[in-house]
Protein backbone atom coordinates (compact mmCIF):
# COMPACT_ATOMS: atom_id res chain seq x y z
CA UNK A 1 0.00 0.00 0.00
CA UNK A 2 1.44 3.35 -1.01
CA UNK A 3 0.71 6.74 0.54
CA UNK A 4 -2.05 7.66 -1.90
CA UNK A 5 -3.82 4.32 -1.47
CA UNK A 6 -3.76 4.89 2.30
CA UNK A 7 -5.41 8.28 1.72
CA UNK A 8 -7.99 6.63 -0.53
CA UNK A 9 -8.99 4.09 2.13
CA UNK A 10 -9.05 6.67 4.93
CA UNK A 11 -11.52 8.72 2.85
CA UNK A 12 -13.67 5.63 2.18
CA UNK A 13 -13.75 4.71 5.88
CA UNK A 14 -14.81 8.24 6.71
CA UNK A 15 -17.50 8.20 4.00
CA UNK A 16 -19.08 4.94 5.19
CA UNK A 17 -18.83 5.83 8.87
CA UNK A 18 -16.37 3.23 10.11
CA UNK A 19 -13.64 5.80 10.92
CA UNK A 20 -14.30 9.54 11.09
CA UNK A 21 -10.71 10.78 11.40
CA UNK A 22 -10.46 12.66 8.08
CA UNK A 23 -10.41 16.41 8.68
CA UNK A 24 -8.38 17.70 5.76
CA UNK A 25 -7.07 16.34 2.45
CA UNK A 26 -3.96 18.11 1.13
CA UNK A 27 -2.27 16.62 -1.94
CA UNK A 28 -0.12 17.67 -4.85
CA UNK A 29 -1.79 18.28 -8.21
CA UNK A 30 -0.48 14.97 -9.55
CA UNK A 31 -1.74 13.15 -6.47
CA UNK A 32 -5.20 14.65 -6.99
CA UNK A 33 -5.23 13.43 -10.59
CA UNK A 34 -4.02 9.98 -9.50
CA UNK A 35 -6.61 9.82 -6.68
CA UNK A 36 -9.36 10.58 -9.19
CA UNK A 37 -8.12 7.72 -11.40
CA UNK A 38 -7.88 5.28 -8.48
CA UNK A 39 -11.39 6.20 -7.37
CA UNK A 40 -12.81 5.64 -10.86
CA UNK A 41 -10.97 2.34 -11.27
CA UNK A 42 -12.34 1.13 -7.93
CA UNK A 43 -15.93 2.18 -8.68
CA UNK A 44 -16.05 4.70 -5.82
CA UNK A 45 -15.39 8.06 -7.45
CA UNK A 46 -18.67 9.62 -6.28
CA UNK A 47 -18.27 8.36 -2.71
CA UNK A 48 -14.71 9.68 -2.50
CA UNK A 49 -15.50 13.06 -4.05
CA UNK A 50 -18.47 13.83 -1.83
CA UNK A 51 -16.45 12.98 1.26
CA UNK A 52 -13.49 15.13 0.17
CA UNK A 53 -15.55 18.25 -0.51
CA UNK A 54 -17.15 17.90 2.93
CA UNK A 55 -13.71 18.62 4.42
CA UNK A 56 -10.92 21.11 3.97
CA UNK A 57 -8.97 20.31 0.78
CA UNK A 58 -6.71 21.87 -1.83
CA UNK A 59 -8.11 20.09 -4.89
CA UNK A 60 -7.21 22.04 -8.06
CA UNK A 61 -10.17 23.73 -9.74
CA UNK A 62 -9.76 21.83 -13.02
CA UNK A 63 -9.72 18.46 -11.25
CA UNK A 64 -12.70 19.49 -9.12
CA UNK A 65 -14.76 20.44 -12.16
CA UNK A 66 -13.97 17.25 -14.06
CA UNK A 67 -14.61 15.10 -10.98
CA UNK A 68 -17.86 16.92 -10.17
CA UNK A 69 -19.12 16.41 -13.73
CA UNK A 70 -18.31 12.69 -13.45
CA UNK A 71 -20.14 12.44 -10.11
CA UNK A 72 -23.17 14.26 -11.48
CA UNK A 73 -23.40 11.67 -14.26
CA UNK A 74 -23.36 8.87 -11.65
CA UNK A 75 -26.16 10.55 -9.69
CA UNK A 76 -28.28 11.07 -12.80
CA UNK A 77 -27.76 7.45 -13.85
CA UNK A 78 -28.78 6.29 -10.37
CA UNK A 79 -31.98 8.32 -10.44
CA UNK A 80 -32.90 7.04 -13.90
CA UNK A 81 -32.22 3.43 -12.91
CA UNK A 82 -34.24 3.83 -9.75
CA UNK A 83 -37.22 5.22 -11.68
CA UNK A 84 -37.01 2.51 -14.35
CA UNK A 85 -36.70 -0.21 -11.69
CA UNK A 86 -39.98 0.96 -10.16
CA UNK A 87 -41.64 1.22 -13.58
CA UNK A 88 -40.53 -2.28 -14.55
CA UNK A 89 -41.78 -3.68 -11.23
CA UNK A 90 -45.15 -1.97 -11.78
CA UNK A 91 -45.33 -3.25 -15.38
CA UNK A 92 -44.67 -6.82 -14.28
CA UNK A 93 -46.88 -6.48 -11.22
CA UNK A 94 -49.83 -5.70 -13.47
CA UNK A 95 -49.26 -9.16 -14.95
CA UNK A 96 -49.10 -10.75 -11.47
CA UNK A 97 -45.32 -11.20 -11.68
CA UNK A 98 -43.18 -10.46 -8.63
CA UNK A 99 -39.75 -8.96 -9.22
CA UNK A 100 -36.71 -9.70 -7.05
CA UNK A 101 -33.98 -7.06 -7.35
CA UNK A 102 -30.39 -8.31 -7.23
CA UNK A 103 -27.15 -6.42 -6.46
CA UNK A 104 -26.84 -2.84 -7.75
CA UNK A 105 -29.53 -0.50 -6.52
CA UNK A 106 -30.47 -2.94 -3.79
CA UNK A 107 -26.97 -2.79 -2.29
CA UNK A 108 -26.95 0.98 -2.77
CA UNK A 109 -29.64 1.21 -0.09
CA UNK A 110 -26.99 0.33 2.51
CA UNK A 111 -24.87 3.36 1.58
CA UNK A 112 -25.21 6.60 3.59
CA UNK A 113 -26.00 8.25 0.23
CA UNK A 114 -27.39 5.57 -2.15
CA UNK A 115 -27.15 7.85 -5.19
CA UNK A 116 -23.34 7.74 -4.93
CA UNK A 117 -23.11 3.97 -5.43
CA UNK A 118 -22.26 3.26 -9.09
CA UNK A 119 -24.51 0.64 -10.69
CA UNK A 120 -24.43 -1.25 -13.97
CA UNK A 121 -27.43 -3.18 -15.29
CA UNK A 122 -30.65 -3.74 -13.41
CA UNK A 123 -30.52 -7.40 -12.36
CA UNK A 124 -33.85 -9.11 -11.65
CA UNK A 125 -35.19 -12.56 -10.85
CA UNK A 126 -38.91 -13.09 -11.29
CA UNK A 127 -39.76 -16.09 -9.12
CA UNK A 128 -39.74 -18.65 -11.94
CA UNK A 129 -41.47 -16.44 -14.53
CA UNK A 130 -38.33 -16.05 -16.68
CA UNK A 131 -39.96 -17.04 -19.98
CA UNK A 132 -43.14 -15.11 -19.25
CA UNK A 133 -41.17 -11.92 -18.58
CA UNK A 134 -39.17 -12.31 -21.78
CA UNK A 135 -42.35 -12.79 -23.81
CA UNK A 136 -43.94 -9.70 -22.26
CA UNK A 137 -40.88 -7.66 -23.17
CA UNK A 138 -40.95 -8.97 -26.75
CA UNK A 139 -44.65 -8.10 -26.93
CA UNK A 140 -43.69 -4.51 -26.11
CA UNK A 141 -41.56 -4.43 -29.25
CA UNK A 142 -38.27 -4.66 -27.37
CA UNK A 143 -35.45 -6.76 -28.77
CA UNK A 144 -34.18 -9.34 -26.31
CA UNK A 145 -30.96 -11.34 -26.21
CA UNK A 146 -31.35 -14.80 -24.65
CA UNK A 147 -27.93 -16.08 -25.67
CA UNK A 148 -26.49 -16.29 -22.19
CA UNK A 149 -27.47 -19.37 -20.21
CA UNK A 150 -27.76 -17.40 -16.96
CA UNK A 151 -29.88 -14.44 -18.01
CA UNK A 152 -31.61 -12.63 -20.85
CA UNK A 153 -30.57 -9.09 -21.70
CA UNK A 154 -32.83 -6.27 -22.90
CA UNK A 155 -33.37 -2.52 -22.59
CA UNK A 156 -36.43 -1.22 -20.75
CA UNK A 157 -36.95 2.50 -21.25
CA UNK A 158 -33.32 2.77 -22.44
CA UNK A 159 -31.89 1.12 -19.30
CA UNK A 160 -30.11 -2.25 -19.52
CA UNK A 161 -31.83 -5.11 -17.67
CA UNK A 162 -30.70 -8.66 -17.01
CA UNK A 163 -33.57 -11.06 -16.39
CA UNK A 164 -32.02 -14.00 -14.55
CA UNK A 165 -32.99 -17.55 -15.32
CA UNK A 166 -30.64 -18.67 -12.54
CA UNK A 167 -28.55 -16.90 -9.92
CA UNK A 168 -25.16 -18.35 -10.92
CA UNK A 169 -23.53 -20.32 -13.67
CA UNK A 170 -23.33 -23.87 -12.36
CA UNK A 171 -20.02 -24.88 -13.90
CA UNK A 172 -18.26 -26.06 -10.76
CA UNK A 173 -18.94 -27.64 -7.40
CA UNK A 174 -18.91 -24.35 -5.45
CA UNK A 175 -21.49 -22.71 -7.69
CA UNK A 176 -23.72 -25.78 -7.72
CA UNK A 177 -23.80 -25.96 -3.92
CA UNK A 178 -24.52 -22.24 -3.44
CA UNK A 179 -27.06 -22.24 -6.28
CA UNK A 180 -28.84 -25.15 -4.59
CA UNK A 181 -29.31 -23.00 -1.50
CA UNK A 182 -30.30 -19.91 -3.46
CA UNK A 183 -32.96 -21.73 -5.47
CA UNK A 184 -34.27 -23.58 -2.40
CA UNK A 185 -34.69 -20.53 -0.18
CA UNK A 186 -34.74 -17.32 -2.25
CA UNK A 187 -38.52 -16.96 -1.92
CA UNK A 188 -38.63 -17.48 1.87
CA UNK A 189 -39.54 -14.26 3.69
CA UNK A 190 -38.59 -11.84 0.90
CA UNK A 191 -37.79 -8.31 2.06
CA UNK A 192 -39.26 -5.01 0.85
CA UNK A 193 -38.06 -1.42 1.17
CA UNK A 194 -40.29 1.65 0.88
CA UNK A 195 -37.56 3.47 -1.05
CA UNK A 196 -38.15 1.15 -4.03
CA UNK A 197 -41.87 0.29 -4.04
CA UNK A 198 -43.23 -2.94 -5.57
CA UNK A 199 -39.79 -4.56 -5.51
CA UNK A 200 -38.71 -7.58 -3.47
CA UNK A 201 -35.28 -8.48 -2.09
CA UNK A 202 -34.04 -11.89 -1.01
CA UNK A 203 -33.98 -12.65 2.70
CA UNK A 204 -30.73 -11.71 4.43
CA UNK A 205 -29.04 -15.13 4.49
CA UNK A 206 -29.73 -15.74 0.82
CA UNK A 207 -28.63 -12.21 -0.03
CA UNK A 208 -25.36 -12.78 1.84
CA UNK A 209 -24.72 -15.99 -0.11
CA UNK A 210 -25.60 -14.36 -3.42
CA UNK A 211 -23.60 -11.16 -2.94
CA UNK A 212 -20.50 -13.07 -1.90
CA UNK A 213 -20.87 -15.73 -4.62
CA UNK A 214 -21.23 -13.07 -7.30
CA UNK A 215 -18.13 -11.28 -6.00
CA UNK A 216 -16.06 -14.46 -5.86
CA UNK A 217 -17.10 -15.51 -9.36
CA UNK A 218 -15.72 -12.26 -10.74
CA UNK A 219 -12.50 -12.33 -8.74
CA UNK A 220 -10.58 -14.95 -10.79
CA UNK A 221 -11.84 -13.89 -14.22
CA UNK A 222 -12.22 -10.12 -14.38
CA UNK A 223 -11.26 -9.02 -10.88
CA UNK A 224 -13.31 -6.95 -8.46
CA UNK A 225 -13.18 -3.27 -7.53
CA UNK A 226 -13.03 -2.05 -3.94
CA UNK A 227 -16.71 -1.11 -4.37
CA UNK A 228 -17.57 -4.81 -3.95
CA UNK A 229 -15.77 -4.79 -0.60
CA UNK A 230 -17.62 -1.64 0.48
CA UNK A 231 -20.89 -3.38 -0.48
CA UNK A 232 -19.99 -6.33 1.75
CA UNK A 233 -18.86 -4.11 4.63
CA UNK A 234 -22.05 -2.05 4.62
CA UNK A 235 -24.23 -5.14 4.23
CA UNK A 236 -22.59 -6.68 7.31
CA UNK A 237 -22.72 -3.42 9.24
CA UNK A 238 -26.49 -3.30 8.81
CA UNK A 239 -27.36 -6.98 9.09
CA UNK A 240 -24.68 -8.94 10.99
CA UNK A 241 -26.81 -9.52 14.09
CA UNK A 242 -29.67 -10.96 12.02
CA UNK A 243 -27.59 -13.34 9.88
CA UNK A 244 -27.47 -17.08 10.62
CA UNK A 245 -23.70 -17.42 10.77
CA UNK A 246 -23.76 -21.17 11.43
CA UNK A 247 -25.78 -21.70 8.26
CA UNK A 248 -23.57 -19.39 6.17
CA UNK A 249 -20.38 -20.92 7.52
CA UNK A 250 -21.57 -24.44 6.76
CA UNK A 251 -22.49 -23.57 3.17
CA UNK A 252 -19.20 -21.78 2.51
CA UNK A 253 -17.29 -24.68 4.06
CA UNK A 254 -19.20 -27.31 2.05
CA UNK A 255 -18.66 -25.37 -1.19
CA UNK A 256 -14.95 -24.81 -0.54
CA UNK A 257 -15.41 -21.03 -0.62
CA UNK A 258 -14.76 -20.33 3.06
CA UNK A 259 -11.08 -19.52 2.51
CA UNK A 260 -11.88 -16.85 -0.08
CA UNK A 261 -14.80 -15.44 1.95
CA UNK A 262 -12.51 -15.07 4.96
CA UNK A 263 -9.78 -13.37 2.93
CA UNK A 264 -12.16 -10.78 1.48
CA UNK A 265 -13.75 -10.18 4.86
CA UNK A 266 -10.32 -9.75 6.47
CA UNK A 267 -9.44 -7.17 3.81
CA UNK A 268 -12.69 -5.40 4.67
CA UNK A 269 -11.68 -5.45 8.33
CA UNK A 270 -8.15 -4.13 7.79
CA UNK A 271 -8.85 -1.50 5.13
CA UNK A 272 -12.52 -0.57 5.56
CA UNK A 273 -13.00 -0.94 9.31
CA UNK A 274 -15.44 -3.86 9.05
CA UNK A 275 -15.96 -5.40 12.51
CA UNK A 276 -18.99 -7.56 11.80
CA UNK A 277 -17.85 -10.85 10.27
CA UNK A 278 -19.45 -13.45 12.52
CA UNK A 279 -17.31 -16.55 12.03
CA UNK A 280 -14.37 -17.65 14.15
CA UNK A 281 -11.58 -18.01 11.59
CA UNK A 282 -8.52 -17.35 13.72
CA UNK A 283 -5.25 -18.45 12.06
CA UNK A 284 -7.12 -19.58 8.94
CA UNK A 285 -5.73 -17.06 6.44
CA UNK A 286 -2.53 -17.77 4.54
CA UNK A 287 -0.45 -14.59 4.33
CA UNK A 288 0.59 -15.25 0.73
CA UNK A 289 -3.04 -15.73 -0.38
CA UNK A 290 -4.14 -12.55 1.40
CA UNK A 291 -1.37 -10.49 -0.21
CA UNK A 292 -2.04 -12.00 -3.63
CA UNK A 293 -5.75 -11.12 -3.50
CA UNK A 294 -5.03 -7.65 -2.13
CA UNK A 295 -2.51 -6.92 -4.87
CA UNK A 296 -4.92 -7.83 -7.67
CA UNK A 297 -7.74 -5.80 -6.19
CA UNK A 298 -5.53 -2.71 -6.14
CA UNK A 299 -3.85 -3.57 -9.46
CA UNK A 300 -6.52 -5.14 -11.65
CA UNK A 301 -5.31 -6.92 -14.72
CA UNK A 302 -6.00 -5.52 -18.18
CA UNK A 303 -8.72 -7.54 -19.83
CA UNK A 304 -8.64 -8.53 -23.47
CA UNK A 305 -10.60 -6.19 -25.72
CA UNK A 306 -14.21 -7.02 -26.55
CA UNK A 307 -14.75 -9.08 -29.68
CA UNK A 308 -17.60 -10.44 -31.77
CA UNK A 309 -15.57 -13.54 -32.61
CA UNK A 310 -16.60 -16.42 -30.36
CA UNK A 311 -13.28 -18.24 -30.77
CA UNK A 312 -11.39 -15.14 -29.68
CA UNK A 313 -13.59 -15.19 -26.59
CA UNK A 314 -12.34 -18.70 -25.90
CA UNK A 315 -8.78 -17.48 -26.36
CA UNK A 316 -9.46 -14.67 -23.91
CA UNK A 317 -10.81 -17.10 -21.30
CA UNK A 318 -7.77 -19.32 -21.66
CA UNK A 319 -5.50 -16.29 -21.31
CA UNK A 320 -7.36 -15.09 -18.22
CA UNK A 321 -7.19 -18.52 -16.64
CA UNK A 322 -3.49 -19.16 -17.18
CA UNK A 323 -2.48 -15.70 -16.02
CA UNK A 324 -4.53 -16.03 -12.85
CA UNK A 325 -4.89 -19.74 -12.13
CA UNK A 326 -3.56 -19.17 -8.61
CA UNK A 327 -6.56 -16.91 -7.98
CA UNK A 328 -8.88 -19.66 -9.22
CA UNK A 329 -7.40 -22.06 -6.71
CA UNK A 330 -7.63 -19.52 -3.86
CA UNK A 331 -11.34 -19.02 -4.60
CA UNK A 332 -12.52 -22.50 -5.57
CA UNK A 333 -9.91 -24.78 -3.94
CA UNK A 334 -9.85 -26.95 -7.06
CA UNK A 335 -6.81 -28.11 -9.09
CA UNK A 336 -8.58 -27.31 -12.36
CA UNK A 337 -10.98 -24.68 -11.09
CA UNK A 338 -14.10 -23.05 -12.42
CA UNK A 339 -14.67 -25.97 -14.80
CA UNK A 340 -12.59 -24.34 -17.51
CA UNK A 341 -13.65 -26.95 -20.07
CA UNK A 342 -17.30 -26.20 -19.34
CA UNK A 343 -16.69 -22.50 -19.73
CA UNK A 344 -14.87 -23.01 -23.03
CA UNK A 345 -17.62 -25.30 -24.28
CA UNK A 346 -20.24 -22.68 -23.44
CA UNK A 347 -18.37 -19.99 -25.34
CA UNK A 348 -17.16 -22.06 -28.27
CA UNK A 349 -20.02 -24.37 -29.16
CA UNK A 350 -23.30 -22.78 -28.12
CA UNK A 351 -25.84 -22.03 -30.83
CA UNK A 352 -26.05 -18.28 -31.16
CA UNK A 353 -29.36 -16.44 -31.36
CA UNK A 354 -27.94 -12.94 -31.59
CA UNK A 355 -24.67 -11.42 -32.79
CA UNK A 356 -21.97 -11.65 -30.15
CA UNK A 357 -21.17 -8.49 -28.30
Amino acid sequence: MNELENVFFSIIRSAIGTDKTVESVQLTEKQWIDLFEISKKQGLSAVVFEEIIAHDNNMPFAVKMEWAFHVNHIKERHEKQLAVTQQLAEFLGEKDIKMLLLKGNGLALYYPHPELRECGDIDIYCFGDYDKVNQLIVNEGVEIDEEDSKHAHFFFKDVAVENHRMFNYELNRANKIVSRELMAHFDENPVTDSRIPNVFFANLNINALYVMMHTLNHLPWSGIPVRNLVDWTLFLKENHERLDWNYLGNIWKESGLLNAVVILSEICKNLLGCKWFGLNVENMIKTDDYQYVMYYIMNPWVQSSATKNKFKKVQRKIDQYYRHKKMHFIVYQEPFPDSLLGTLFRYAFRIKKKEDY
